[in-house]
């Protein structure tokens, strides 16, 4: 078959304010692939390292990335890439949906991750400024 369709069979939670489904492809043991995902955050954030680059295209919302001891803000139509074996920390104040891309990993090497977690209040400085590894 040239041409495959994958029914949409909705996101299943992950945690608190969280949900995920896989699109295409599997992120258990080993692929040669990417793996392409849709997640949707409401008050989340969770901490991760991998050892692929994983890179997310926000559909909605707000979603803050903090990695190495940078900090962005994507908005629909942004696209936000962690390099392989950095830490990266997701999480939306509000509300974020959207689409992650991991890239190959064909000795399945395994990753870490910490959360979910609710956010705290954006009006908490430590939400809006704390660096990866605290600070």
């Amino acid at each position: 078959m040239v041409v495959e369709l994958r029914p949409d069979k909705g996101r299943t939670p992950v945690g608190d304010g969280m949900s995920s489904r896989t699109i295409f492809g599997s992120s258990s043991g080993s692929w040669t692939a990417p793996v392409l995902m849709e997640w949707e955050l409401t008050q989340a954030q969770w901490t991760d390292q991998h050892p692929y680059d994983e890179f997310n295209f926000v559909l909605e919302g707000e979603l803050h990335v903090e990695s190495d001891g940078e900090r962005v803000i994507a908005r629909p139509g942004d696209t936000v890439r962690v390099p392989a074996h950095s830490q990266g920390r997701y999480f939306a104040p509000e509300y974020a949906r959207m689409l992650a891309i991991y890239d190959h990993n064909p000795e399945g090497a395994g990753s870490s991750r910490e959360g979910p977690e609710p956010v705290r209040s954006s009006a908490d400085p430590a939400n809006r400024t704390a660096p990866i590894g605290g600070g």
